[in-house]
């Protein structure tokens, strides 16, 4: 696994963490950074320009992200609604990464992490909010 997929995986694991808890989210950013061991492959500066961001600008993203959706976003499961998050803000604020790498990263986060078959969701949604941008 990639540097960025495993920070990926942490950011999902956070976001989560945070919609449960309702923690502080710079007391959850400390605990990932902290507990990140020399040999984990784990980009802590990706996480960082990521995780803090999407908390302070969630509701935008799920503004964004409304036409696309069938329902409402609070009816989506907290890692869909994660995936949902993390993608997203790439796609709009990650130019560097090739859109399909976000896509497919999101797809296999749903396939491995999400509610079974969420990941054909997450691809037309994604798909669609990436044609948006154009």
């Amino acid at each position: 696994m990639t540097a960025k997929q495993l920070s990926r995986v942490r950011l999902i694991q956070a976001f989560y963490r945070w919609q449960l808890g309702g923690e502080d989210p710079a007391d959850i950013e400390k605990e990932y950074l902290s507990k990140t061991k020399k040999q984990d492959n784990f980009s802590k500066s990706y996480f960082q320009s990521i995780f803090i961001p999407i908390i302070d600008s969630y509701e935008a993203i799920n503004e964004e992200l409304k036409p696309f959706l069938d329902r409402d976003i609070s009816q989506l499961g907290h890692l869909e609604r994660a995936i949902l998050w993390l993608s997203t803000y790439e796609l709009k604020h990650k130019k560097e990464i090739p859109e399909r790498v976000v896509i497919n990263e999101g797809i296999e986060l749903a396939k491995e992490y999400g509610a079974d078959q969420s990941y054909k969701y997450i691809n037309r949604i994604l798909d669609d909010f990436r044609k948006s941008l154009i």
